[in-house]
């Protein structure tokens, strides 16, 4: 199918319905190869396009190839089935990774109804996206719309609205299960965050941890390093380190002592991961001038 913009009208009945089409239309957005990032000299990096703002708004539905939509500071990812929704006045571009660009389809919504869900409704926010998962419902919704655009059967401005209406209920719930998925997340690595912290001078165990939280170590680990950065076992390790790297500071431990007090094996298997970590050893933190004088001699 080729690209197309149909404009739709609108009589004083359909705006008085309060939510109608105003476009249809379906965009390829091709990368553009000779465009890069200074930093990125000899390697295909992004391309972006000319500047687009939107006088209505746009549900635009991705359904091939991968790009990124910037949108003032923010940066949004695009995949097939991710949908979007741009509101009016709104500038944006296409930025790409890859050579191949990406196709969306769109429908332009007005209307004080449309005012109202996308001003007074939060998580209907002008940047709004669906990323992944989309019901078959949407799909099925956005793609009877499409049709009844293109055809403009008698009545379809009412049919379309009844159906923009379930499209952005649907999205609401979806974003309303993401936070609530995103928000448990938050709280399972939080309690296994306090939980590392409590058992510093143990000898603590993440499968363990991950048991105790009713989750498969795999998929707990996924999910603590895809918040914090870290493994379970790195972020434990690191708690450690920097709790040695504190005592070795503030007492007249010895290494030694530091080591089995927050229960490493050996004295030479805490030094050598301590010098690993902080790039220097524990008695060059403990002894500053150490480190000064070596710089000197060398």
């Amino acid at each position: 199918m080729k690209d197309f913009d149909k404009i739709l009208s609108a009589n004083e009945f359909d705006r008085k319905w309060g939510l109608y089409l105003s476009s249809v239309g379906r965009k390829r957005v091709e990368a553009k190869t000779n465009n890069y990032f200074e930093n990125q000299v000899n390697k295909f990096n992004a391309s972006l396009n000319d500047e687009q703002t939107f006088q209505e708004y746009h549900i635009n539905y991705v359904t091939e190839g991968k790009g990124i939509l910037e949108i003032g500071q923010e940066a949004f990812s695009l995949n097939p089935g991710t949908i979007i929704i741009i509101c009016s006045d709104q500038q944006h571009r296409y930025s790409f990774k890859e050579t191949q660009g990406l196709t969306t389809n769109y429908i332009g919504i007005n209307g004080k109804l449309a005012n109202h869900f996308f001003n007074e409704i939060k998580i209907l926010n002008k940047k709004c996206i669906v990323e992944n998962d989309i019901s078959a419902k949407i799909v099925n919704s956005f793609y009877r719309i499409f049709e009844l655009g293109q055809n403009q059967e008698k009545g379809y401005q009412q049919i379309a609205s009844g159906m923009i209406i379930q499209i952005l209920a649907q999205m609401v719930l979806l974003k309303k299960n993401d936070d609530c998925y995103r928000k448990q997340i938050e709280k399972i690595v939080q309690t296994a965050q306090f939980q590392m912290r409590e058992k510093i001078y143990d000898n603590f165990e993440p499968k363990q941890l991950a048991e105790d939280l009713n989750m498969s170590y795999s998929n707990f680990r996924k999910m603590f390093k895809k918040h914090t950065g870290e493994s379970p076992h790195q972020y434990y390790l690191d708690l450690k380190l920097m709790r040695a790297k504190e005592l070795l500071i503030t007492t007249n431990m010895s290494i030694k002592e530091i080591a089995y007090e927050l229960n490493f094996q050996t004295v030479y298997y805490f030094s050598r991961i301590f010098k690993r970590k902080m790039n220097l050893t524990p008695s060059e933190v403990r002894n500053p001038t150490m480190v000064s004088n070596l710089k000197i001699s060398a």
